[in-house]
């Protein structure tokens, strides 16, 4: 049970650490002229990858715990 809950608690940060480095990763390599939108693409494509691995982390503590959601979808 323990070992369920730390394992979604690591992947969450490995998830936050992921997001956080594709949006500087583009933000880094954007025009000047064009910043504004490139920053709110970079918000948009980070937070799909933070939830995405967010979520995939909560299926993997899950299955750690012995609990399987793929039945429960």
């Amino acid at each position: 049970m323990i070992g369920g809950i730390l394992s979604i608690i690591f992947f969450f940060f490995i998830a936050k650490v992921v997001s956080s480095f594709v949006k500087r990763t583009m933000l880094k390599n954007t025009n000047e002229k064009n910043f504004e939108s490139t920053s709110k693409a970079a918000t948009l494509i980070s937070n799909i990858v933070f939830y995405l691995m967010t979520l995939m982390a909560i299926f993997i503590g899950f299955d750690i715990m012995g609990i399987n959601l793929g039945l429960l979808i």
